[in-house]
């Protein structure tokens, strides 16, 4: 092939090395590429490009995401010379659910499968239940988890995790974002963020393995032995429940059950029992056991069944060598079922309601339903999740924001999508199964605060 001589800015031509010239050529661009923050990858996968980002962060920011400057910031990665990680911080935020960084409108397109994959550990917390981190896909102006493409969390405090996130991104949705939020006061480093397409109907993804890390020089024991003290024996009265009230055939024993434990506590008494049998809760108000010292707790094999709107079924607070023993607590599921497993039979053409039908149930035992969230189920196995799991948030916390229904039959109900129509049509079929949630952060079955040498066994 002959080269073609070189020519300077006017035009003039000029003697010049062609081996020179691709070289300079090649530096030049491979300068440009390493300036850009995002690392960009496409592959071709068959007639289509797929790409691929590495996100990089940086103290300057970066085309790819929006950064809140308030509680997420870039620092220095001990594991990697020259490298950074995102470092989360919301001990100083006086809100509860704070945003911390989400990608721009136009990372993710419309009608485009992806697949989200990151390495993420929790340094601190406030409280062990109640703070943590949300790493979503939704709307870029947010929707507090309503509308949700997909979503997982973060809660392993002290040690690495991979997240993972596999989502079709609906055609109707223009402006959807991986967001990361946290609930609570939380320290949460990131790391090795990558974004990519994907075809979810033909591609099955391991989780993504964790960067090899160098053990340090001594490896820590965790905690010492400690014992647990159980009640001493202090001759104190034995106490019966059905003394104040309680008993199998009450509408509700909150309060026989509250009234036994304070009396037990005022009096110093060293046993409180339960005849056999089934008892039932229907107060918002818990059962309280506090400020007991030296005390046990004989439940004798029975069952407590609960039936209420929110708040915790039993605390137990202030307690210190106290047994809690031989009882089960159970709900009303008869009366309001916690979650409903629904079959999709139609959806509307313009994807303005989906209709549902509650396949263990003749008549659904209440009208006023709640319908807090939606997970896929696989068939064969019955339960929630399968390769192309999918849920949907409607009132996160029951009673909230009520989603939009109509009772067809007795067991038929529509379900009005509302700004979700977009994610109905993409996403529901007739013959899918789902569970439906009516319930979510309301209420704890068992709140253990403040004791000290406490032991259950047979709960």
């Amino acid at each position: 092939m002959q080269n073609l001589p070189a020519r300077d800015c006017h035009g003039a031509q000029k003697d010049s090395d062609p081996f020179l010239i691709y070289m300079i050529r090649h530096l030049f661009i491979l300068v440009l590429a390493c300036l850009c923050v995002p690392v960009v990858h496409s592959e071709e996968k068959g007639a289509t490009t797929q790409q691929s980002i590495r996100v990089e962060f940086t103290p300057s920011g970066s085309k790819i995401y929006d950064m809140n400057r308030a509680c997420a910031f870039v620092v220095p990665n001990p594991e990697k010379e020259g490298a950074a990680l995102l470092k989360i911080d919301t001990t100083k935020s006086a809100g509860s659910l704070m945003t911390c960084l989400k990608t721009l409108v136009g990372v993710l397109k419309p009608d485009t499968d992806y697949i989200i994959q990151a390495r993420a550990r929790i340094v601190q917390r406030e409280e062990e239940n109640t703070s943590f981190v949300i790493y979503a896909v939704r709307p870029f102006s947010g929707g507090g988890g309503v509308y949700d493409i997909d979503q997982t969390f973060g809660a392993c405090i002290g040690r690495w995790e991979n997240i993972l996130l596999r989502f079709h991104v609906p055609k109707g949705v223009p402006n959807a974002a991986f967001q990361i939020q946290t609930r609570g006061k939380v320290v949460a480093l990131l790391d090795d963020l990558t974004i990519r397409e994907t075809k979810l109907d033909s591609e099955m993804v391991a989780d993504k393995p964790l960067s090899p890390a160098q053990l340090p020089s001594v490896l820590p024991k965790g905690a010492e032995e400690f014992p647990i003290d159980l009640p001493r024996t202090t001759g104190g009265a034995v106490v019966s429940v059905a003394d104040f009230g309680a008993s199998v055939n009450s509408p509700d024993n909150t309060k026989a059950f509250s009234d036994a434990a304070a009396h037990c506590a005022a009096t110093g008494a060293s046993k409180l029992v339960v005849p056999k049998g089934t008892y039932r809760f229907t107060s918002d108000e818990p059962v309280r056991f506090d400020h007991l010292k030296d005390f046990e707790f004989d439940g004798g094999g029975s069952t407590f069944v609960f039936l209420k709107g929110h708040n915790n079924l039993i605390e137990i607070t202030k307690s210190e060598r106290v047994l809690f023993k031989d009882f089960s607590i159970d709900w009303d599921w008869d009366k309001v079922p916690l979650a409903s497993v629904v079959k999709v039979e139609l959806v509307a053409l313009g994807g303005e309601y989906v209709d549902l039908r509650f396949v263990d149930y003749v008549k659904y035992p209440r009208k006023d339903i709640h319908v807090v969230a939606m997970d896929s189920m696989d068939p064969a196995l019955m339960i929630p999740g399968n390769e192309k799991f999918f849920r949907m948030f409607f009132e996160f916390s029951a009673g909230k924001t009520p989603a939009k229904v109509e009772w067809q039959e007795d067991n038929l109900l529509r379900l009005y999508a509302e700004e979700k129509k977009a994610v109905f049509l993409e996403n529901l079929r007739p013959g899918q199964l789902y569970r439906m949630k009516h319930f979510y952060y309301e209420m704890k079955a068992l709140a253990m605060i403040d004791n000290s040498h406490m032991t259950l066994s047979g709960v």
